[in-house]
């Protein structure tokens, strides 16, 4: 893909279509990392945190009450075969 550098006051920008965008992930206004590599430019996003489920689970509380919405979806009584 092609794209024209264009001149914004004393630097210089890139237009990124919108379909690549959506394809990549990026969004206006978000903060991505610049770099060259053998002559090359290359753009990525920057480093998103990384979750892992033991660490998402730590800071669970089992014991925490179920919102309304799940809890009323509990009470339901079965009204077919479904296996409890």
């Amino acid at each position: 893909m092609e794209l024209t550098l264009i001149r914004f006051g004393n630097s210089v920008g890139l237009t990124i279509p919108r379909a690549l965008c959506e394809h990549l992930g990026f969004a206006a206004g978000q903060p991505v990392e610049a770099k060259e590599s053998d002559g090359k430019l290359i753009i990525a996003s920057k480093s998103r945190n990384k979750y892992h489920l033991a660490d998402m689970l730590a800071e669970c509380d089992p014991k925490a009450p179920l919102p309304a919405d799940l809890a009323a979806w509990e009470a339901v009584a079965p009204v077919g075969n479904e296996v409890l």
